[in-house]
């Protein structure tokens, strides 16, 4: 027995009405908290937006020097020397031209 025998009719209409309303108060706390949480995630979205462009454009400044912008070449910086285009050639006299020395005439001393 779980007691409910005892009551009558209308008793037992009065607590499933209540509990109705118990419920539906739920299901608007339900609602009004998974609102809150939709607007914290958009505006989550939206912070996350902006910094994504920031950094995007941090990214983009600090890629800059003067090979790749209007700043002098003064204003790059010291310590990211870009390494210089080599033509290939060997430092010093090429290999095709012939050794020159100093031809001492005999009659020149």
């Amino acid at each position: 027995m779980t007691g409910y025998e005892a009551l009558s009719q209308a008793d037992l209409l009065g607590l499933l009405a209540e509990r109705d309303q118990v419920c539906a108060g739920l299901r608007r706390a339900a609602d009004a908290r998974e609102e809150a949480a939709f607007a914290q995630l958009a505006a989550k979205d939206a912070q996350l937006a902006v910094l994504t462009a920031r950094l995007e454009d941090l990214e983009r400044r600090l890629g800059k020097d003067s090979s790749t912008s209007s700043k002098p070449p003064s204003s790059d910086s010291p310590y990211k020397k870009k390494p210089r285009d080599r033509s290939g050639r060997e430092v010093g006299a090429q290999a095709r031209q012939a050794a020159r020395s100093a031809v001492i005439d005999a009659e020149s001393v």
